[in-house]
């Protein structure tokens, strides 16, 4: 799945952010292709999702994600989760 954000910079965020790069020598990670585990490991999602995967109920996810035992981000008012982020959870319970 692929997910794309568009987001405006001005030329001296672009800079700073093209000094970085190129000052950590990271430009290779913008342009070598992703293997499949790379893809299905950043594949996002929705609570609901996670819980008919582990069979764990939506509000104990909740509730793991507040203990941090479960990492998770919250886009708008609800909480995402990526494969690995799941795969992390998993191999902790």
């Amino acid at each position: 799945m692929a997910c794309f954000l568009q987001i405006e910079l001005s030329d001296e965020q672009l800079r700073t952010i093209a000094l970085h790069i190129q000052k950590e020598n990271k430009m290779d990670q913008f342009f070598l292709p992703k293997t499949r585990d790379e893809e299905l490991s950043e594949e996002v999602l929705t609570l609901k999702q996670v819980s008919e995967l582990t069979k764990v109920n939506t509000r104990t996810l909740l509730s793991h994600i507040k203990s941090d035992l479960l990492k998770a981000h919250k886009v708008g008012s609800q909480w995402r989760v990526t494969r690995k982020q799941l795969k992390d959870y998993a191999e902790g319970i």
